[in-house]
């Protein structure tokens, strides 16, 4: 498992589908299907995926910031190579019943990559529902 420290990561995730809720301070990351692990450099990353499951789509439902400081430290979020949100300040932003930003099937498909940018406190916690494949073809 990817080294959790400064209390971040994946703190909640159901299975058979359901919901993440994510919790960063630093940049790091989710993959759909992947075990936790760090990157080369020392970028934490955590799979979406719970044992058995195979996540088949991934889509951010809500999004709350905190960033203090006054050196304009941000977050961005990239779902593949396209850039999904840029938050600061304080702010909530609820995407779910039908505002979602990452319903393409090219991003909804994708892995999704959080930046911190600039050095400052800073809070992003992320509410994502995955779609999961079943053997037999059903989906949750």
């Amino acid at each position: 498992m990817a080294a959790v420290s400064n209390n971040e990561g994946i703190m909640n995730k159901q299975t058979k589908g359901g919901w993440i809720i994510a919790k960063f301070h630093n940049s790091g990351g989710i993959k759909l299907n992947a075990a936790d692990t760090t990157t080369g450099g020392g970028v934490p990353v955590w799979g979406a995926n719970s044992a058995g499951e195979t996540v088949v789509s991934m889509n951010i439902i809500s999004a709350e910031v905190n960033c203090g400081g006054a050196n304009n430290v941000h977050f961005e979020i990239k779902r593949g190579a396209s850039m999904a949100l840029v938050l600061s300040g304080t702010d909530y932003v609820d995407l779910s019943d039908s505002r979602l930003i990452d319903n393409t099937t090219a991003m909804s498909t994708s892995n999704v990559t959080i930046t911190k940018v600039n050095t400052g406190p800073a809070t992003l916690i992320l509410k994502l529902h995955k779609t999961v494949a079943i053997t037999g073809g059903s989906r949750y």
